[in-house]
């Protein structure tokens, strides 16, 4: 059995990804040898994605093809073997639509774009938060920070949360989150608004004023350059946990992750530990953020991967 077969029977034995119709069939970092090492597959409906980090040869291509034929109509490579590559995905096979289409996440929708785009618009190594945050959310008022196309925040709308507000840098991807946001709606009452703004400037303005949130969620991108300043985790994270915790109402949850290899899970925690203190907040943890099963690290890759996290609750001032 080759490592496509190998992976894709893991999967299939996974019964976290039974209800979805998106989600990570083979991690070449951890499953792969060779060229396959540098390749990852992801399934959104019918068609897959394909990230490539080295340039595929004739022979990949054409084990690719003949792995995902059986069971896709189509699929698209994404070449990102140059560092911020402004390549847009090539079709590998199959008729791939040029327009967004729905797939289901357990009870959530979402709109994917394969083509002319370089992400689909779904993280799907966050699919378990989504899944708390359906299940914990009702009533509650939630902070979205670099929502994206708002899966975040549509997890929280369709779990029952009466207000969310999203802020990201990019406008394109707000009218995208506004798209999903509609299709995830459970009460006519509800409330979405967007901010096409920076993060890092746009809080502490809203913390003066007194605005906070019964949950603050926050997944930046490793770097990102706005017309007033960039922001990377390994240079702002400490400074991004402190105006995370000011838009936190008491008694709140407090949801962040990184995605970068540069940043150690216990540099992680020291940084919202250590903006906590600044503030005299004092949490609980609930869980940590870490890559799902179906993004397994290498048996002898001793990295901890890029995806780390916390969700927290703060404690009320008689348990602190």
């Amino acid at each position: 059995m080759n490592e496509l077969e190998k992976a894709a029977r893991l999967r299939r034995e996974m019964p976290e990804l039974k209800h979805s119709e998106a989600h990570r069939i083979f991690h070449g970092p951890g499953e792969g040898s060779g060229t396959l090492q540098d390749i990852t597959i992801d399934r959104y409906g019918p068609y897959a994605w394909i990230t490539a980090k080295s340039g595929l040869d004739a022979t990949t291509r054409r084990e690719l093809t003949t792995f995902l034929q059986a069971e896709f109509k189509g699929a698209v490579v994404m070449n990102r073997e140059t560092h911020g590559s402004l390549d847009m995905p090539t079709v590998l096979f199959g008729e791939v639509p040029s327009e967004r289409f729905w797939i289901q996440e357990g009870s959530l929708q979402f709109s994917i774009q394969l083509l002319e785009t370089r992400h689909p618009g779904l993280f799907l190594d966050l699919a378990d938060l989504r899944s708390q945050l359906v299940k914990t959310q009702k009533d509650k008022t939630v902070l979205n920070c670099f929502a994206y196309t708002g899966s975040l925040g549509c997890a929280a709308f369709a779990g029952g949360a009466k207000k969310v507000v999203s802020i990201d840098l990019s406008a394109k991807t707000l009218d995208w989150a506004k798209t999903n946001f509609e299709k995830n709606r459970v009460h006519a009452d509800q409330i979405h608004s967007e901010w096409n703004d920076d993060v890092m400037s746009l809080l502490p303005r809203w913390a003066r004023r007194g605005d906070r949130f019964d949950t603050v969620i926050s997944d930046p991108p490793s770097f990102s350059r706005s017309k007033k300043g960039t922001f990377s985790t390994q240079k702002d994270l400490d400074a991004l946990h402190g105006l995370l915790i000011d838009m936190l109402a008491p008694g709140g949850t407090l949801i962040s992750s990184i995605n970068s290899e540069k940043v150690s899970v216990k540099a992680f925690h020291a940084s919202f530990e250590n903006a906590a203190d600044l503030r005299s907040r004092y949490f609980k943890t609930i869980d940590e953020i870490r890559l799902p099963r179906s993004f397994p690290l290498h048996p002898d890759d001793f990295n901890e991967g890029y995806l780390k996290g916390l969700i927290t609750k703060e404690l009320g001032p008689e348990t602190a």
